[in-house]
């Protein structure tokens, strides 16, 4: 059971051991810390799973990949034949979870004590059996673990490819550094860095072509106040896409399921949840084909979901997303990319008012008159298929994961309750 360090021993200049007092550093499947203590009175070993024990989160669990110093919020629980049976010993508390939250004290928030976890009942198979069963747990948890990974990875990737392409502006500077071009004295400093990038991590060597297809000088713009490639345009960004807001009141249709895109269900998996009309009880907007959905609430957590063409006539979403969608379907992947970049997010900050936390709402019109620099149609075009590429790719693994999920939530009470068994073959051969 985690206990907290005193407060003057927290720094957040990583000096110490990083320390969680809760599940606020949770991700999907290990904790990114952001407070340290060089004074932790409680340790939860690497592997050991992380489980809170207070308030409403309650029963939320991660897996621990360093070691960790625990405030009062989790507890550290590690089976005690080793991490062999780690995932058994996570599918035994899944299973009994209902059981152990029941037993919790506390009217408003639940609260689970050592000794409620100690003396929770559980009925297990024989060790060899466990390890099996750990296995096969494992093995559905790895790979939808790396299809988060991959789909983490291949953001980055959009995110670094717009930063360099359209607010860098390196394949541009790269051109107009082999062709002799003047550079303006507010990009000198960009353009010394380019010349030191080795060429083969240039577009101008690796893909010629392309790279002729970005223009070789710059040009002042009034409105952005700043050099852009020559040829490029500047406009306002509701000339490019529309706002829409279109209403639904799925309440009024209470046996019509929807697919609702909902904040929660973009926080858990970045897929929306079917919900019959009379549990969705405010009004919400008809989500377009196309569409990307920015979060206005609280726009210091960044939500940019990609809504695709594949939308049904139910497909809604809440109130507190942004839906943009663009006059040019083709052009989605680009105004993903752009949603989903830093220089936007930090101009969708700009405009929120409110106090803090729940209060905190980006102002939709304000967003809407930001000023877009977009490239010429070659380069558009690039970055519009290389997008969609890696869209459908993330598209792919959600959709796997989901069925992964599925499968794992299916055979987690079988296996744990014993109605199915694992093969004796498959148990001798790890061992048992």
């Amino acid at each position: 059971m985690g206990q907290s360090p005193k407060k003057e021993d927290v720094n957040t200049e990583e000096i110490g051991v990083p320390l969680l007092n809760g599940p606020t550093e949770f991700g999907l499947n290990h904790p990114y810390p952001v407070q340290y203590s060089g004074n932790c009175r409680k340790k939860a070993p690497i592997d050991s799973l992380l489980f809170c024990v207070r308030g409403s989160t309650t029963g939320r669990m991660n897996w621990a990949d360093q070691e960790y110093g625990i405030g009062r919020g989790l507890a550290s629980i590690s089976h005690k034949k080793g991490n062999d049976y780690k995932y058994f010993l996570k599918g035994i508390i899944d299973y009994n979870l209902p059981k152990l939250l029941i037993s919790a004290t506390g009217s408003t928030f639940p609260n689970v004590s050592r000794d409620q976890l100690n003396k929770l009942d559980v009925e297990i198979p024989p060790l060899p059996e466990q390890k099996a069963i750990a296995h096969i747990l494992g093995k559905l948890d790895d790979k939808i673990e790396l299809n988060r990974r991959m789909n983490a990875t291949l953001e980055a990737m959009a995110r670094a490819l717009f930063q360099s392409w359209f607010v860098d502006f390196d394949p541009v500077l790269d051109n107009a550094i082999a062709n002799g071009k003047p550079i303006p004295e507010a990009l000198q400093s960009k353009a010394e860095r380019r010349k030191a990038v080795p060429d083969h991590k240039k577009l101008i060597h690796t893909n010629p072509e392309l790279a002729r297809q970005f223009p070789d000088r710059f040009t002042f713009n009034e409105t952005l106040n700043k050099w852009i490639p020559k040829g490029w345009g500047v406009d306002n960004l509701l000339k490019l896409v529309e706002l829409d807001t279109t209403s639904v009141k799925p309440y009024e249709n209470p046996t019509q399921l929807y697919t609702h895109y909902s904040i929660p269900a973009y926080d858990e998996s970045a897929k929306p949840i079917k919900e019959l009309g009379e549990e969705i009880k405010s009004n919400k907007y008809a989500v377009k084909p196309n569409a990307t959905l920015v979060s206005k609430l609280n726009p210091s957590t960044r939500r940019v979901w990609y809504v695709g063409l594949e939308v049904d006539e139910y497909s809604i979403c809440s109130t507190e997303f942004m839906q943009m969608v663009p006059h040019h379907k083709t052009n989605s992947p680009f105004f993903y990319m752009l949603f989903n970049s830093d220089t936007f997010q930090n101009e969708v900050q700009s405009t929120v008012t409110g106090s803090t936390g729940s209060r905190q709402r980006a102002q939709p019109k304000m967003v809407g008159s930001i000023n877009v620099l977009f490239p010429c149609e070659p380069v558009l075009d690039m970055i519009n298929k290389t997008g969609q590429r890696w869209l459908d790719r993330q598209k792919f693994n959600l959709e796997e994961t989901e069925t992964l999920t599925k499968l794992r939530d299916t055979l987690l009470p079988q296996l744990i309750s014993g109605k199915v068994r694992v093969p004796e073959e498959v148990v001798k051969g790890l061992g048992g």
